[in-house]
């Protein structure tokens, strides 16, 4: 990393932006806790009476496996936005409570919250749950069936645009490989769960915020990276956090791909890019702890850490150890479509198709010296890295967890794109074009001509 990273200056300048993000994040959830309980009421009831028509997790495709909804999330999220106490806005932000009964599923807690004026039981301290910055003023104009259907509007938005600007950038191939990505990780089911929306949403803000700014210097770009990873620790319930750092990673790789020449020079530009999201992504964490145990005058460090611990290393009922790790990254491939759609043999045909894409990448292969290709693999094994570190919570969570596997997609079609060799390619097929030509020269001399006048 440039020495310049670690000057007193821009150590100064990046912890300014981190205290400028805490200051905004706590200042809007505050902002919106101060909006009165009577202005929601009537979205939540209906909010209430739509969650309630379904379980907290549901198949909206019984064949399709990618296709599993939570619900359980999103009426705890909406439990703590109904709890927020305009009285008491500051603490109600930090100990996020909520109704809680072990009797009940949370969708019924929720309906009984709003429907029965009872006090809160639980705390949800650990997490920020920024993304009630922008649920707790939709509820005054919209319920959550509506607020649904403006998450996929707002999505298809965002992807069209992203997807225009990679093309104009970075050409139609990357923009190309982005879909397919996209595709294969069954977006179109993202707007139907509030957890699954937010690190999509912010993912594709932050490529349309990388494109705008690619050839600004540095410390812009930096800068953008730890308010990149601020905002998902902010936002996120711990779904696809790697998306947001990795997607507008990529994109800015390819952007600057030509003033690289070795598989250092590749890294010594993105590692920083790394560190500033990670600077921002943990920062905010322990932020939000730090406030929370002074404010709540309790140690808020013990319990999070604890549950991080649970989330790496905690057993399941049916698998642990090794095993677990493993199975964690083979559930995860289960849900890519169209495997997601094939009960037997998942993982084979996984296999199969990796194997068809490599066989055909170096068969084509270009003969130029390129350190591209061997570095987009090591990124695009990012999602299986996370998935064997966070072992317990990406097999449990799975169904969600496997769209950080749009990385992996995007990286190999990117491999395919820049590593072979177009003109091979169009060689083959005129060889290919004159052979079958000839083929059938010769069947209509050998058969067809030969026939009886």
């Amino acid at each position: 990393m440039n020495k310049k990273v670690f000057s007193h200056k821009t150590i100064i300048k990046y912890t300014l932006v981190i205290l400028i993000s805490t200051i905004i994040q706590l200042g809007l959830l505050v902002a919106v806790a101060l909006i009165p309980r009577s202005a929601i009421q009537s979205n939540m009831n209906e909010s209430a009476s739509y969650l309630l028509e379904k379980d907290v997790f549901f198949y909206l495709n019984e064949e399709d496996r990618s296709s599993y909804i939570d619900r359980y999330a999103d009426s705890i999220l909406l439990n703590i936005a109904y709890n927020y106490d305009s009285k008491h806005p500051i603490i109600s932000v930090m100990s996020s409570s909520y109704y809680f009964t072990s009797t009940h599923n949370e969708n019924e807690n929720l309906n009984t919250t709003v429907t029965s004026n009872v006090e809160p039981t639980l705390d949800y301290i650990r997490y920020w749950h920024g993304s009630n910055v922008i649920l707790r003023p939709l509820l005054t104009l919209l319920n959550i069936k509506e607020i649904y259907i403006l998450n996929g509007i707002v999505l298809f938005i965002l992807i069209i645009s992203t997807l225009l600007l990679i093309k104009k950038y970075l050409g139609t191939a990357v923009s190309v490989c982005l879909s397919i990505s996209m595709i294969a990780t069954s977006i179109w089911y993202v707007p139907f769960s509030l957890e699954y929306t937010w690190t999509i949403l912010l993912m594709l803000v932050a490529c349309i915020l990388t494109l705008v700014l690619r050839d600004k210097n540095t410390t812009v770009l930096y800068s953008l990276f730890i308010v990149i990873g601020s905002f998902t620790a902010y936002l996120d319930f711990l779904t696809t956090e790697t998306l947001t750092l990795m997607i507008p990673l990529i994109i800015l790789l390819i952007y600057n791909r030509e003033n690289m020449d070795s598989l250092k020079s590749s890294i010594k530009f993105t590692f920083p890019m790394f560190f500033a999201w990670g600077v921002g992504y943990v920062s905010a964490w322990l932020i939000k702890w730090s406030l929370a145990s002074v404010i709540l005058k309790e140690n808020v460090f013990s319990m999070a850490l604890k549950q991080a611990q649970y989330r790496i290393s905690g057993e399941t009922d049916t698998i642990s150890g090794l095993a677990k790790n493993i199975s964690a990254i083979i559930r995860n491939i289960t849900c890519l479509f169209p495997y997601s759609w094939t009960e037997k043999n998942v993982f084979f045909l996984f296999n199969i198709t990796l194997g068809i894409i490599f066989v055909i990448y170096y068969l084509f292969k270009s003969q130029k010296k390129s350190y591209l290709s061997s570095f987009l693999l090591m990124l695009g094994c990012v999602p299986y890295l996370r998935y064997f570190i966070l072992a317990n919570h990406s097999y449990i969570h799975y169904f969600f967890t496997y769209r950080a596997q749009m990385t992996t997609i995007f990286c190999i079609g990117l491999l395919i794109t820049f590593g072979i060799d177009k003109q091979l390619i169009k060689k083959q097929i005129n060889k290919l074009k004159k052979g079958l030509q000839y083929g059938k020269n010769q069947f209509r001399i050998n058969y067809i001509d030969a026939l009886p006048k």
